[in-house]
């Protein structure tokens, strides 16, 4: 799914450079301050089979982040 978003930003970032015309020689010099994109998701789980019906099953949480320097 972050590669999907990210394709798609790409995507719209072509077509709004084609819209202004080749104006990349005065970006380039702040080139450092181009904007970038980040999404996450973040994942749960847990065992499938947890017997202790006096706990509830523990649960493992991590996140997987992207970033798209455009």
């Amino acid at each position: 799914s972050i590669r999907a978003i990210f394709q798609k930003t790409l995507v719209e970032e072509k077509k709004k450079a084609l819209n202004r015309g080749d104006h990349s020689g005065s970006t380039n010099s702040v080139s450092s301050l181009n904007p970038v994109k980040e999404h996450g998701v973040l994942f749960e789980c847990s065992p499938e089979k947890w017997t202790d019906q006096r706990k509830a099953p523990p649960v493992m949480a991590y996140w997987v982040v992207g970033r798209l320097f455009l």
